[in-house]
């Protein structure tokens, strides 16, 4: 006879899943306080974003995993820029 246990975990939320609608709101919220974006602005600001992370949060001590957080926290900021030129290009302003 077999038996199996199953345990069932409660997950809130999957991560990525998390980064998308944060960066939505956050994105929501700078387009309500007027700010622009532009493709040179998301290019500056995404490459700015992995500098600060990078050098002068020193993530290169952490070697690969660092690499990977800067990563991540750059794709946040990606991801808020390029919503927010959504935003901007589809109320036509």
């Amino acid at each position: 006879m077999i038996y199996c246990i199953i345990l069932i975990i409660p997950i809130e939320e999957p991560p990525l899943l998390k980064q998308i609608n944060s960066t939505t709101i956050s994105a929501k919220e700078l387009f309500e306080q007027g700010k622009k974006s532009s493709i040179s602005i998301i290019i500056i600001k995404t490459i700015g974003s992995f500098a600060k992370e990078f050098l002068f949060k020193f993530a290169f001590l952490d070697g690969f995993y660092g690499i990977v957080v800067g990563g991540i926290n750059t794709f946040s900021v990606f991801l808020k820029y390029s919503k927010l030129k959504a935003l901007i290009d589809k109320s036509g302003k």
